[in-house]
């Protein structure tokens, strides 16, 4: 069994990533865990660069900082967004402004970027950055507290009429698998990973 540790504590974010992985072929031989799953005490490091710098940064970080390192991969991961045609490398700037302060009307563009960088035992490494097309919509109630991605309340899927937060897992994860399909697929690649997806899972 081949061991795969994606260097993040969001519960949800892990469940994503997982599951793109997953659809991409990483299927029966493969386990996935999370910083929460192990004993994991390393420093805090300064996010700065590109998204794609970050996710490098991170997944180093790790690497250098795991007790009895036992992992075939592990995979840092970085979240930005695309705002009136720019790129935002930290999403957390712009929550309150976004939720609260009307920078954003109804219907306009914004995308979310992630960033990996996949990193093997042998020290092979590869990354690439997925972009996530949504449009804005106005939430009154929209809130910061008790969500782990608060900007899925006040975002919706292209072709949908529901916000993200309001969509099923399955709705949820198939939307990101369409667009981020062909980078995830870029980042295995180096690793000559065997990729068997199926539309259909």
């Amino acid at each position: 069994m081949k061991k795969i540790l994606i260097a993040t504590t969001n519960q949800r974010k892990f469940n994503i990533d997982a599951y793109l992985l997953k659809k991409a072929g990483l299927r029966d031989e493969y386990a996935f865990y999370s910083l929460a799953d192990i004993d994991y005490n390393g420093e805090e490091i300064k996010e700065q660069g590109s998204n794609v710098d970050r996710a490098r940064e991170k997944a180093l970080n790790v690497k250098e900082h795991i007790k009895k390192n036992a992992f075939d991969f592990i995979i840092g991961i970085d979240d930005g967004m695309i705002l009136k045609g720019e790129k935002i490398e930290n999403i957390k700037d712009y929550l309150t402004r976004i939720l609260y302060e009307d920078y954003l009307k109804d219907g306009e563009s914004i995308s979310f970027s992630r960033a990996y960088f996949m990193i093997d035992s042998n020290g092979q490494t590869s990354s690439s950055e997925a972009i996530v097309p949504f449009t804005f919509k106005q939430v009154p109630n929209a809130s910061l507290e008790g969500h782990p991605y608060p900007l899925e309340q006040v975002v919706v899927p292209l072709g949908k009429d529901k916000t993200l937060s309001e969509l099923t897992d399955s709705e949820y994860y198939e939307y990101y698998w369409k667009h981020s399909r062909t980078h995830i697929q870029k980042l295995l690649t180096p690793f000559h990973i065997d990729m068997d997806y199926d539309v259909d899972r």
